[in-house]
This record gives C-alpha cells, structure tokens and sequence, in this order.
C-alpha cells in the first residue's frame, strides 16, 4: 500500500506509445495530468444532473460510495489534486475519448497543475488541449518495463536510445529526439 505523496510529473503524449510501453492491461489505466481548471469539464458533478452511480450493486456500494464523495470533493470545495489523491468519476465522453486514463469503472485519479507552480507544463496542458479537446496528459513514472524509475538525465536519455516506442525526451527545457540511422 501506498503511503506518501504522489506526483510523477512525467507526461506522455501518446496513449498508444502509453499502452504499448508498459504494456497495460485495461484494468491498469494510468492517471490524468490535467489543468486545475478543466476538472470541472471532464469529472461528473454529483450535483447538477451528473449522480454517478446511483443504483449499484450492492457488493459495489462501497467504491459508489466512494467515487460519490471524491466527485463532491473535487466538485465542490476542493478543485485542487497535485498528488492524485481522489478518483471521482469521469464524464461518458472523456471514458470514451480517453479510455487509457479511465479506471474500468469510470473512475480517474487526476493530478492537477496550476500555471503558478509550474507554468511551462501548464501551458503545455492548454496547446494539448486545443489539439486533442481536453487539456490533458497521461502521468505516470518513468522507467523501462521491470526497471526502477529513472532518476538521470543520462537514464532518460539511454531508455530513448533503447526503445523502439519512445519517439522523445523532454528534460528541463530541451527536447531530444531518438537518432535516426
């Protein structure tokens, strides 16, 4: 069990490089990295027509339940999530559009950005955004499949060089691209 704070910071532009490199299983989404501003946009809100889950199965009450109370959270007082610490659930057309960053049941665990604590990521966030219709990333560690996270610009670098799904780098403000033969 987990038991600190979590924040990965470390976007990835494509959900099938996403897919393919860790080679994911739909029940293993990994999590929105997305502005504080469009939780609002792509969460359902317990009030104002979007209930969630009402009806559920009873052995599923509980995580309802649950998924409920993080949505009026996020939906209400807290908009804020830089360490991924809810999973309320996602409107039907982000799940659709989005399917690697939704739980299988319609559920998220967002981390939010805000453009005063870091504003080159936030504003990546926007022109992704007008790109694809939600400003969003996937968020997750980075490391090769069964390696430990990978804490060097030297690492980054060589995982580039060695796989054949990463296309890009991004450290700090540079931009490496794989070599080309």
């Amino acid at each position: 069990m987990e038991n600190y704070l979590r924040s990965f910071a470390h976007p990835i532009l494509s959900q099938q490089y996403f897919v393919s490199f860790y080679n994911l299983l739909r029940y293993r989404p990994c999590a929105p990295m997305m502005t504080e501003e469009s939780v609002g946009d792509l969460f359902e809100h317990p009030h104002g027509g979007n209930e969630g889950r009402e009806g559920a199965e009873n052995n599923d009450d509980a995580a309802a339940a649950a998924s409920a109370a993080a949505a009026l959270l996020l939906s209400s007082s807290i908009t804020k999530s830089p360490y991924m610490s809810f999973a309320p659930r996602l409107q039907p057309w982000v799940v659709d559009q989005f399917p690697a960053i939704a739980h299988v049941d319609g559920t998220a665990r967002p981390q939010t950005v805000e453009r005063r604590r870091n504003p080159w990521l936030y504003d990546l966030l926007l022109r992704v955004g007008a790109a694809i219709g939600a400003p969003l990333l996937i968020n997750t560690s980075f490391n090769g499949r069964g390696e430990p996270i990978i804490n060097t610009a030297r690492r980054a670098l060589e995982l580039l060089d060695s796989s054949p799904d990463l296309a890009f780098v991004v450290i700090e403000d540079w931009l490496f691209r794989k070599k080309t033969v």
